[in-house]
């Protein structure tokens, strides 16, 4: 009878620490990359809270600059891309600023005074300039699945060969395909991809945003030399990392935040 009961405690201490050891012990995530060194030409792109200010040999280039840094940049800006429709366009922004967006955000600038707003389509190309310097603009569009409203990413071809890509609030990744497909077609290669990503709002209150899974997929489609992930809000940075070890990415990337500069 003792030796029975030995045997049946034995065998429940097995269980116990076989059971112990099958519990599974999930793996750290992987870390967050340093920022890569970059190297600088003659322009410089400035993070300004999701929106992105670009100086290139003297021309000053503004995308989605928010209404208080719109109306400081203002009265030196040649350009200003527009992404989708402001709220808001600042206040004393002059009139006769040079505006590129989709078509809703050209006639909403057009409706509020602005002169020169053109609507850029998909695919379509237009060359800023002033005397000595040009830069060649195209358009990436579609509509974000959050108010169904127009968007567009824009391609920044300047002439000293560097290529530089705004995604904006596009969230869609079927548009994005196309456009690489027409960038490998013409043997162009990205030196710079500035992708938005964050926590989506709430259904119907705003534009969506990519999320980390459609960011990490949107670098690696795009191919650029360096990603620079802009952290619009609720980005979960370690979730970034793990969608990022499930793709195929041969560049850099690494998340910025306002007022990071990124020299190009």
């Amino acid at each position: 009878m003792v030796k029975r009961r030995f045997l049946v405690a034995a065998a429940g201490c097995a269980l116990m620490w076989t059971g112990c050891r099958s519990v599974p012990v999930a793996p750290p995530p992987p870390p967050l990359p340093p920022r890569p060194t970059l190297e600088r030409t003659s322009g410089e792109a400035v993070l300004r809270a999701g929106g992105v200010s670009i100086t290139y040999k003297g021309l000053r280039i503004a995308v989605d600059l928010p209404p208080d840094d719109l109306t400081a940049a203002a009265p030196a800006l040649d350009f200003l891309l527009v992404t989708a429709t402001p709220r808001n366009w600042g206040a004393g922004v002059r009139r006769d600023l040079k505006i590129v967006a989709p078509a809703d955000g050209a006639a909403a600038a057009r409706s509020s005074g602005f002169i020169n707003a053109k609507a850029l389509a998909s695919g379509s190309c237009l060359m800023l300039s002033k005397p000595g310097v040009f830069v060649f603009v195209s358009a990436v569009q579609a509509r974000n699945p959050g108010l169904a409203a127009l968007v567009n990413g824009y391609l920044l071809e300047f002439d000293n060969g560097r290529n530089v890509f705004i995604s904006g609030d596009l969230a869609d990744l079927i548009p994005v395909r196309e456009f690489v497909y027409s960038l490998r077609d013409d043997g162009k290669q990205l030196q710079l991809a500035f992708i938005n990503a964050g926590k989506a709002p709430a259904p119907g209150a705003a534009l969506r945003r990519a999320d980390e899974a459609m960011a990490a997929e949107m670098a690696s489609l795009l191919g650029p030399r360096v990603a620079v992930i802009i952290d619009r809000g609720g980005l979960d940075r370690a979730g970034l990392a793990t969608a990022f070890t499930n793709q195929i990415f041969d560049g850099s990337w690494y998340v910025a935040a306002s007022p990071d500069s990124v020299p190009f």
